[in-house]
């Protein structure tokens, strides 16, 4: 169970015919700290109504930072995300017939953001507090034995936005620009490209361009400089292109490259790693959004030589009345690589009820195959 603050990355917005994330975010892929007109869609579609709407449709002045008790000057936006709840977890294992229980606190993110949108200029930074994980999004320093409480800055870039906000170029740390940016950063399709909103930004160039037909980016990634040494910094390039067929109909395709002296995660030495995929968003009515994913997963390093593999989900959402959300997900991940072999399934079943302003309530079980080992 957790409970988010604030707005993040919603696919599933495609049935209120919003393909384009880059006009409720600052991020023009989505995610993050959400402009003005974004906030005013946050009250209008996603939370539930309690009252009728104002009859000049005008918002209300709670949709401002805390709720609106700070009013901040136009060019200037504020937001804060909090992600966090319990965790049981239960395993067993086929071979000796044991079982196991945990239970956990949970706090993903406690993140503090400010935005600026001056005439062509745009930036946008955050600022948080985890108790654990999110190491690659740490400026403290981490000790690889001991994952304690550490300060992390996911996002902090710069840019211009040209050609009547179509077009915006960007430098810093940003999430790189690859399939769906969904709020389920666990989903191994997430995960297994890490490409995820909980730590692995980079930093790089970026140039971004949408339209109402077309949202496609670009990012030539220089590493991530809050990681060291050097040779953990993967450099390479990463994007997608996306189409709107119709205004609830689109399909895209990512691709992502990169390059390191040695794997960050594993630490085998001249790592190579590449995703290649599809994706698509379609909602056949205004209450059923149906998102997929498929992946290419390729890789090669000096111990285990090249791997191949895939991974993909796909996911409906349902709103059953205004804000209350009941999601299925299912997911496959295969990576052939040293002592892992086999396709591994996974099922979610999520409800989420957006019941207040910029608060939402959410509760996933998640059933999931470990990955077997060769000999097992």
């Amino acid at each position: 169970m957790v409970l988010p603050l604030s707005a993040g990355a919603y696919p599933w917005m495609v049935k209120h015919n919003y393909a384009n994330c880059g006009s409720c975010h600052v991020d023009p892929s989505g995610a993050g700290l959400l402009t003005q007109y974004g906030r005013a869609q946050s009250e209008l579609l996603l939370e539930t109504q309690w009252s009728p709407p104002s009859d000049d449709g005008e918002v209300s002045p709670t949709t401002g930072p805390v709720w609106g008790l700070v009013q901040p000057p136009e060019w200037l936006l504020l937001g804060a995300s909090f992600r966090g709840g319990a965790l049981y977890t239960q395993s067993a294992n086929p071979n000796n017939g044991s079982q196991s229980s945990a239970v956990r606190p949970l706090q993903m993110a406690s993140d503090v953001w400010a935005g600026v949108l001056s005439g062509p200029f745009r930036a946008a930074a955050s600022l948080g507090v985890t108790l654990r994980g999110a190491q690659h999004a740490s400026i403290t320093r981490v000790v690889p034995e001991e994952d304690g409480t550490k300060l992390v800055a996911r996002e902090y870039w710069a840019g211009l936005s040209l050609a009547e906000d179509s077009i915006l170029l960007r430098a810093g740390r940003m999430n790189l620009p690859f399939g769906l940016r969904a709020v389920e950063h666990t989903l191994w399709v997430r995960e297994a490209t890490r490409v995820d909103l909980n730590q692995f930004q980079q930093h790089g160039l970026a140039v971004a361009y949408n339209n109402e037909a077309i949202r496609a980016e670009v990012m030539g990634i220089l590493g991530n400089y809050q990681l060291g040494p050097d040779d953990y910094r993967e450099r390479g390039v990463s994007g997608y292109f996306e189409y709107a067929f119709a205004p609830n109909l689109t399909g895209g395709v990512s691709t992502l490259v990169t390059s390191a002296g040695a794997d960050a995660l594993t630490g085998q030495r001249n790592a190579l790693r590449q995703a290649h995929g599809v994706f698509g968003r379609f909602a056949p009515s205004a209450d059923l959004a149906l998102m997929g994913e498929l992946d290419v997963l390729m890789s090669s390093n000096m111990e285990d030589g090249a791997n191949l593999g895939g991974v993909g989900y796909l996911q409906a959402d349902l709103e059953v009345v205004r804000g209350l959300h009941l999601l299925g997900t299912v997911e496959a991940l295969r990576y052939d690589r040293s002592g892992q072999k086999g396709v591994n399934l996974g099922g979610w079943l999520s409800a989420a009820w957006y019941f207040t302003r910029g608060l939402e309530l959410r509760v996933d079980t998640i059933m999931r195959q470990r990955p077997q080992l060769r000999g097992e």
